[in-house]
């Protein structure tokens, strides 16, 4: 499997997790180990690991991007 190159860290959260949102896997949204590993096998190790050097401000960022998307598209 060839994984897509992210440029924004918001975009590649909102395309692995937006599935886990309304299921039982919700819940392991706030269980680092579980969002690493997820993010790891969707993205590929080599684009997981410039991301993972990004700023924790980043993450909350991206992580705020992906609420709204998710917002939004409950919307629909």
């Amino acid at each position: 499997m060839t994984n897509k190159t992210y440029i924004s860290l918001g975009d590649a959260l909102y395309d692995c997790f937006k599935n886990d949102m309304g299921s039982e896997n919700e819940v392991n949204l706030h269980e680092d180990a579980y969002v690493k590993k997820k993010l790891k096998e969707f993205i590929g190790v080599k684009e997981f690991k410039k991301m993972d050097t990004l700023d924790e401000k980043f993450w909350k960022e991206a992580w705020r991007e992906f609420d709204q998307r998710v917002w939004y598209d409950r919307l629909k």
